[in-house]
């Protein structure tokens, strides 16, 4: 993480490589160069961390992508399921599905894009998982993602939205 020494950027960093070159003169050394290549280009904020109690069957619930960039972004998941059954999670947003066949009570899923997995060894997860990976969503107008959660469960959501800043 680089992060900037200044009290308006407190809470943004870029992920970043550096490498140093000598800068040397007859065997002496004058200073060095420092290039920073970043994996993005932009910033992003430090962690958000989200936690849904749905205690009902299809519970509403709504997150706010407070990232800067219209699109998406797939946030580290992790879903303790309550009640035996087939999870379903509808983000209006953007009219998605992310559905899960299978689960049983107690059994903790764990999405990290592009990887899935779940607690009971013997849960065959990526047979049962449509492969639409729980998202985020914006556009210019919107950032409330109103969720549909189809079983009683406690998810846990974590991302770090989008910056765009002036240096």
């Amino acid at each position: 993480k680089l992060k900037l020494l200044d009290e308006d950027h407190i809470d943004i960093y870029y992920e970043a490589s550096f490498n140093i070159s000598r800068i040397e003169i007859d065997g002496c050394l004058y200073g060095l160069e420092l290039e920073i290549i970043t994996n993005r280009p932009f910033a992003l904020k430090e962690a958000k961390i989200f936690t849904i109690n749905n205690t009902e069957i299809n519970g509403r619930h709504s997150i706010n992508d407070e990232s800067y960039e219209e699109g998406y972004i797939y946030p580290y998941v992790e879903i303790t399921v309550n009640q035996k059954g087939n999870l379903n999670i509808h983000n209006a947003m953007e009219n998605r599905d992310t559905y899960i066949a299978n689960c049983v009570a107690g059994e903790v899923i764990t999405m990290d894009y592009p990887i899935i997995q779940s607690s009971v060894s013997s849960h065959k997860i990526q047979n049962d998982f449509n492969w639409q990976f729980f998202r985020l969503a914006n556009t210019y107008e919107e950032s409330r993602n109103d969720l549909t959660i189809s079983l009683p469960c406690t998810i846990k959501v974590k991302y770090s939205p989008i910056v765009k800043v002036g240096l």
